[in-house]
């Protein structure tokens, strides 16, 4: 499994396929779903050039689909250093952003990077919208492959 966004989205990962005989399952296993599901979405990324990848992915899929977000090291950071997941929430903007993708008529807000499932329950606990993770679908992902 490779678990990183930001990593995922600057790895040929066609070719990486196809070069093990290994089952990969990464994160654009994940937004290969969404793509076909979903119609306009909010991503919160690390950074930029991941939500940057991660639209160009989606559109790739469905050319119609709306894709807006927000990105930020900042909170990646604090995960990092273990910071309370109450106080992460609280420190950022994310009451503003979640709000922001509901207005936006989003039908689901992404979470863009792995790191966010720590902050999980409180992205949830205030969204009006499902909340989607990348990292707790991927893991069902791997789960149901060995299970297959």
């Amino acid at each position: 499994m490779i678990f990183c966004n930001s990593l995922t989205t600057t790895l040929d990962m066609k070719r990486l396929k196809k070069l093990t005989p290994l089952h990969i399952v990464s994160p654009l296993d994940v937004y290969e779903g969404i793509a076909r599901k979903l119609k306009s979405i909010y991503v919160i990324a690390a950074n930029g050039p991941t939500l940057s990848s991660i639209e160009a992915f989606m559109l790739t899929r469905n050319a119609t689909m709306k894709v807006t977000g927000f990105s930020s090291l900042e909170f990646v950071q604090l995960i990092e250093k273990e910071t309370d997941p109450v106080k992460i929430f609280d420190q950022f903007p994310f009451a503003n952003i979640l709000e922001n993708a509901h207005q936006l008529k989003a039908q689901a807000v992404i979470l863009g990077c792995t790191h966010l499932s720590r902050i999980r329950p409180q992205i949830k606990e205030h969204s009006l919208l499902p909340v989607i993770d990348t990292g707790t679908m991927m893991t069902q992902l791997v789960q149901a492959s060995l299970h297959a």
